[in-house]
């Protein structure tokens, strides 16, 4: 990129607004992700429960035995929150450059304005 203060306040604003809509973006995703994630999560407890209660032995047999048989229900649950981490990660690195570009916004509208005043 180029030097952000070479930008017009027009450039530096249309930046902003393109950050904007990505964060709307993201946050539409993140709200089908925290629906995935809690029912991935429900289901995955559900199944333990159901594995747990059916199992014959020792506490720790039957949670060992409940283990091994959700796995696959675990992962689910696992995968489910690592996409949602991975969009409020976005998002928060989204709002960091939406104040980057905030502050580059006023820096130029600064330079313009001085150089407007100069000139007169």
């Amino acid at each position: 990129m180029s030097d952000p203060l070479s930008m017009t306040p027009n450039e530096a604003s249309k930046k902003l607004i393109a950050a904007s809509q990505t964060l709307w973006a993201l946050i539409g995703d993140l709200d089908e992700l925290e629906r995935a994630h809690l029912k991935a999560k429900r289901i995955f407890d559900e199944s333990y429960a159901l594995a747990f209660r059916t199992v014959d032995g020792s506490v720790d047999q039957r949670k060992f035995s409940a283990t091994v048989e959700t796995m696959f229900e675990r992962e689910q649950m696992d995968a489910a929150f690592t996409d949602l981490r991975r969009i409020q990660n976005q998002i928060r690195w989204t709002e960091k450059s939406m104040d980057v570009w905030r502050t580059v916004a006023a820096s130029v509208r600064s330079e313009w304005a001085s150089t407007s005043t100069q000139g007169a």
